[in-house]
C-alpha cells in the first residue's frame, strides 16, 4: 500500500514554490506524490532562497508643489508619525530643489535658524497631497505664524508683503 502525500503537504509545497526560487531540476508534480517525496521536496524548497519582494513605491506628486515653506494643521493630516510638539497644532515643513529631486523636510527652530529632518516617502507623499488642496494658504499660514515671507523665510519690508504674508518674489510663485 502507497502512502500519497496529504492535501496540507500539497498546499504547501504550492505556497512554498510561489514563495521560494526553485531550484534548477527540481521538478514539482503532485499527483502520485509520495508523503516522503513531498517531504523531500518541501525540505529542498525550504532551504531555497526568497523570492524578492516587490516594492511598489508610493505615487507622490511632491513634483507639482511649488518650492517654499508650509505650515500645515495637524487636524488636516491623516495620522502618521509627526504629532504635535508643545502644544503647537501646526506642522512646518519645506519643499525644495537639490540636486534636480524634489524633497520635503520637517522644520524646527527659527526662520533662519530652521534645523531640517529628513521626511520619509510615504509621508511625504501624504504630505505632498495635503499641500496641493491649498499651497498659497499653507504658505500664508507659515509666515503669518513666523512674521516672514511664507515662502521663502526673508523679513517682509513693505506693507503689501506683510499684508499678504508673501514678498513680491513669491507672490509671483503663486500667481498673485
Amino acid at each position: 500500500m502507497t502512502n500519497y502525500a496529504t492535501a496540507k503537504q500539497i498546499a504547501f509545497i504550492h505556497t512554498l514554490s510561489t514563495e521560494r526560487v526553485v531550484p534548477q531540476g527540481l521538478v514539482i508534480e503532485t499527483s502520485g506524490l509520495t508523503i516522503s517525496g513531498a517531504s523531500n521536496i518541501i525540505n529542498t524548497l525550504m532551504s531555497a532562497p526568497r523570492k524578492a519582494a516587490k516594492v511598489v513605491a508610493p505615487t507622490s506628486r511632491l513634483d507639482e508643489v511649488p518650492s517654499s515653506k508650509y505650515a500645515l494643521e495637524f487636524s488636516s493630516l491623516s495620522p502618521s508619525q509627526y504629532l504635535p510638539a508643545n502644544g503647537n497644532d501646526l506642522l512646518f515643513v519645506e519643499v525644495r530643489t537639490w540636486k534636480g529631486r524634489k524633497s520635503i523636510n520637517r522644520l524646527h527652530g527659527a526662520p533662519g535658524y530652521f534645523r531640517r529632518t529628513r521626511i520619509g516617502r510615504e509621508d511625504a507623499a501624504r504630505l505632498a497631497e495635503a499641500i496641493l488642496k491649498s499651497p498659497l494658504e499653507a504658505a500664508v499660514r507659515f509666515g503669518k505664524h513666523h512674521g516672514c515671507c511664507g515662502s521663502c523665510g526673508a523679513p517682509l519690508t513693505d506693507a503689501k508683503s506683510r499684508e499678504l504674508n508673501l514678498g513680491p518674489e513669491c507672490r509671483k510663485k503663486f500667481g498673485l
